[in-house]
């Protein structure tokens, strides 16, 4: 079974927290609602903010993704029936752009009714690690690939269609709990668009490239596959691609090629980060014991700050859930 290699695989599922931490470091305060956006203490997040990212990351970038301007128009009952459901800044791209197709087709906004038949199908069976919720692809790109949005966890499952892996990332669940991160988010899905990390074997070259040249740009309702699956064997080449009518080439291909939940690198190197931290005596190591013959301690009984409501309590800096808990600098991952 082909695959990405491992950095590629890191790449991809860090393209939306590129974008999505720049310039928001340490956000605290109170947070507000302004014009159906949030708002943080000194960091508006309004149609302004969005239009300047726009602009930045999807023309002025070094490799800009420009709209191709074909996208159908969002109905009018999406943004009451999924005003709930998405922050407003999805909403808004909506408005701004359609369901429109980004970089010669390579990223494509997705109307996730149309595609829920996909979500489905691909989903079925995978015990993912989030709470119950529905999930909607909200972006895919030429060759397939999904990104689903969860109505609790925010953008924290993307879906590889070629190697049949489902990848969750605990580390953007979380972040869903900041509405300001929440609302960044519902941008930067858009402005940071996905694109496919194939190469073709043959060519060198990247895989969705060679199917554009040689197929044309795909439509809305379309994508680039192979016929046979590349799960019964064969080269990545693009001389096997042809063009699919994306919903039910994709409902077919999660019956047909074996899918499987996928490692959350994110929270792996979260938690790599955390042990070298602890290597090089920047953090201390919690589960170190009293070496110094004064016996073990008892909660409250020599440390002032021990017990239920310290700091190195459940949720505390240096417990389960804080920044030097389990799983990484956040913990709780």
């Amino acid at each position: 079974m082909p695959c990405a290699s491992p950095w590629q695989t890191v790449m991809r599922k860090g393209w939306k927290r590129g974008c999505l931490f720049v310039g928001c470091g340490g956000v605290v305060g109170v947070t507000v609602r302004v014009m159906g956006f949030a708002r943080a203490e000194n960091l508006e997040w309004g149609p302004e903010w969005v239009e300047r990212t726009i602009q930045e990351d999807m023309f002025e970038s070094v490799d800009p993704m420009p709209p191709l301007g074909v996208g159908r128009v969002v109905p009018e009952g999406y943004f009451e029936r999924f005003g709930g459901v998405f922050p407003e800044s999805v909403l808004y791209i909506w408005r701004r752009f359609g369901f429109d197709g980004f970089g010669q087709g390579r990223s494509w906004i997705t109307d996730p009714v149309e595609w829920a038949p996909v979500v489905d199908a691909w989903l079925e069976g995978i015990e993912l690690p989030f709470p119950p919720q529905r999930w909607h692809c909200v972006a895919r790109t030429a060759l397939g690939y999904m990104l689903l949005w969860g109505e609790i966890s925010g953008p924290a499952v993307d879906i590889d269609v070629i190697n049949g892996e489902i990848s969750p990332n605990a580390n953007e669940a979380e972040n869903m709990t900041d509405p300001v991160v929440r609302e960044r988010s519902g941008c930067t899905v858009f402005t940071s668009p996905l694109e496919d990390v194939y190469d073709d074997e043959v060519s060198g070259r990247p895989l969705a490239v060679e199917g554009i040249e040689r197929l044309g740009v795909p439509g809305a309702d379309e994508v680039f596959g192979f016929v046979p699956p590349l799960s019964f064997g064969g080269q990545i080449s693009g001389d096997r691609l042809s063009v699919q009518k994306a919903v039910p080439y994709l409902v077919g291909l999660a019956q047909s090629t074996p899918r499987y939940l996928g490692v959350d690198l994110m929270a792996a190197w979260g938690g790599a980060a955390t042990q070298f931290l602890i290597d090089q005596g920047a953090i201390p190591n919690s589960t170190n014991t009293d070496t110094s013959g004064g016996g073990a301690s008892t909660p409250g009984d020599s440390d002032p700050h021990s017990g239920p409501d310290s700091q190195d309590g459940p949720g505390g800096p240096g417990g389960p859930g804080g920044p030097a808990g389990p799983g990484g600098f956040g913990g709780g991952l």
